[in-house]
Formats: C-alpha cells, structure tokens, sequence
C-alpha cells in the first residue's frame, strides 16, 4: 500500500525533539529543545494551542492516558508535567445553548448549527492546564509508564526513569512522589542504593497483564521488574541480553503478549517468556533495518 503525504507543518524551524497525539481532541502535539510544546489540528495544520512556561528544558516524551483523560511531557529539566483539559470555549457554547433549550430559552435562530461549529480550531485554543508539576529527578527523564487502577490498586501511578537512573513512583491523583526505587541488596546508606541499572534509563514500559515494567538502558540490557507502589519491593524478574548497543525503546505488546525492544545497533527484537524469576525471556525474532526477520 502506497503512503502519500497528507499535510505538512513547519515550526518555525524548531528542532522538534517530541511527537505526541491527543485523541480525545484529535490533535497532535510537539515538543521543541526549548521546553516548548505546540498543540496541532490534524486536519488544519493550524496550532491551537501552545505552553512556555512550564518545561524549562527540551522535551522529550509525551504520554496520554486515556481513562484519566491526563496528558503528561517529560523533559531534560527533570520534571514531568501533568495535563488535563477544561472546558474549551466550543464545549462551554454547547453546553449553555444546552442549557438555555432545557429552560425554554431563546437563541439566535438564524445562525445554523454549521455556522456554530465551523470554527472549531478557533474555538479549540483554550482548554489545556497545568495540573501538576512532577519534579523528582535530577537528570532527563526519559520513560513514562502509567498503571492503571484495577483488581490490585486504589489509584493510579506513574513510573518514571531517567538519565539519573532512578526510578520515581508518583501517585497520579494526588500528584506526589509514593516512593523511589531502593536497592533491597544494599544495607544501610549507599550512593548506589537508588540507581536501578548501570547506564542511563532510555525508555520504559509496563504489562498489566503481569503487573510487570521493563526498562532499556544505555548499558544495553533491558530490565524487567515486578511493580509494586513501595520501591523496595520491585523485585527484579529477569534481564535481556542481546542488543548490541543502547536500547532506545521498549514496548508492551498486549495482543501477542511479548516485549518489543529497538537498539541503536539497527534491530528491533522480539521477546516471550513467563516473566517467572527461574524462567528467562529468550530471544523469539530479530528485525533487522533492512526489514528481515531472523
């Protein structure tokens, strides 16, 4: 199937070192060296949106969670924003119109439902605030990974890594820090007792279905861990070892029930196992960059 592009924006040449998407507002979103974030219209191309002040450094990973409706960038200043949406001005017309048709009131009945939707991008610029600023690293953050309430927690949390090498636990609702990752091996004061692997923290991901996150580091490993809201508590579960270079992402893949990772050395790797501490993941296919998998 041919590929052919649809629409192209240009940002002011700003090195853009961060791409997410909105889909509750079907919009995508930019991050720029200068800690700046620009929201898009897909259809457009026009922005609709965009933050200054929050991120003081370069942004480097976007995360949407959808069941909070929560939007969250992370930068190299060592922070994590979080972002909810408002009522944006479009909403709030609708909603009063709403209002006034339930209390038997009078509108403008010339102007058509169109005409009052039709400048929807306009009408989009509001709506996005700060919720709450993590800060809790010292370095880049790197990787964010969102549990999620169910059987086994009352909130939701976040997992965040970064170049640090340390491992946050933030409880998402309240906006604090729960708790960072601790060194169970460690007794007594270390300056290693919160580093959770030897290189920089690149990427990070996590598996509902086992109560399980990984993250890839610049040592070339990828580290798998059982989650757990207390830090010392997150056992290691397994390392995987294959990867000839810094390991730049790490993926969940809910459907086929293994993790995904990719290396600056040009490969993406396929792994299955039980996640049990005595049964190890093993390699199931390598994908080379010229698109072959071995």
């Amino acid at each position: 199937m041919s590929m052919q592009k649809q629409l192209s924006v240009r940002d002011d040449c700003r090195p853009i070192t961060a791409l997410g998407y909105h889909p509750a507002r079907r919009e995508a979103l930019t991050g720029c060296a200068d800690g700046v974030i620009k929201w898009w219209d897909i259809e457009s191309g026009r922005r609709t949106a965009s933050s200054t002040k929050e991120h003081s450094g370069m942004i480097t990973h976007f995360l949407y969670w959808a069941d909070s409706k929560l939007l969250l960038s992370a930068s190299n200043d060592g922070t994590v924003v979080v972002w909810t949406i408002g009522a944006t001005v479009l909403e709030k017309i609708l909603r009063f119109e709403l209002l006034l048709d339930r209390a038997g009131g009078s509108r403008d009945s010339t102007t058509t439902e169109e005409e009052r939707v039709s400048d929807s991008v306009t009408n989009r610029v509001s709506g996005f605030i700060c919720k709450k600023v993590l800060a809790g690293h010292f370095h880049t953050v790197s990787g964010l990974a969102v549990v999620g309430k169910g059987s086994i927690y009352s909130t939701v949390y976040l997992i965040s890594g970064g170049w640090d090498r340390r491992l946050c636990i933030w409880d998402l609702e309240t906006g604090e820090l729960q708790d960072t990752f601790c060194n169970p091996d460690l007794s007594g004061w270390h300056e290693l007792k919160e580093v959770a692997c030897d290189g920089v923290i690149l990427d990070l991901a996590y598996s509902p279905k086992r109560n399980e996150f990984a993250y890839s580091s610049s040592d070339g490993l990828i580290y798998i861990r059982q989650f757990s809201p207390v830090g010392r508590e997150m056992r290691l579960v397994s390392v995987l070892q294959g990867h000839q270079a810094d390991i730049t992402a790490i993926v969940w893949h809910h459907l086929s029930d293994k993790w995904i990772s990719g290396s600056e050395d040009g490969t993406i790797r396929i792994w299955v196992g039980t996640g049990h501490p005595q049964t190890p993941y093993p390699l199931l296919q390598t994908a080379h960059n010229r698109g072959k998998l071995k």
